[in-house]
């Protein structure tokens, strides 16, 4: 027994969740052109330059984006949900774990790495409250 949901892309069908002729139609359409883009992008530095030639959406460490945002030169808004921030890892051998120079070293990248993040979140920010103020209350 098929139940519809009101949702032109998908049924239920029993215990399953069925695509509608509908959503393979739009699948086939979007398919290929979707495996095209991930072998263009696969990094995040290639982002704003192909979000500011297309009508393309992306959901973006705001690092890749923010002098693009800043300087008007792509939307942005916060996305629907919110998203756990990325952890990023220095990785070195056990035997290294006392090392004065390398633990120096981990603090201060971690120290710069913050300090640039923070930065460029409260520009990026101030950027979007500036030309969508209901995004800041």
């Amino acid at each position: 027994m098929r139940v519809a949901w009101k949702d032109e892309l998908f049924v239920k069908d029993g215990r399953n969740i069925q695509a509608t002729l509908h959503a393979q139609n739009l699948w086939d359409q979007v398919r290929e052109p979707l495996i095209l883009l991930t072998e263009a992008v696969n990094h995040f530095s290639s982002i704003a330059n192909l979000i500011k030639r297309s009508d393309l959406i992306c959901v973006t460490p705001i690092s890749a984006v923010a002098a693009e945002i800043i300087a008007g030169e792509i939307a942005a808004t916060k996305p629907p949900i919110e998203i756990m921030p990325q952890q990023i890892s220095a990785i070195w051998h056990k035997r290294q774990d006392t090392d004065q120079g390398l633990i120096w070293l981990q603090e201060h990248v971690k120290r710069i790495i913050s300090r640039i993040v923070e930065s460029e979140t409260a520009q990026v920010m101030q950027s979007l409250c500036k030309h969508n103020p209901s995004m800041c209350k």
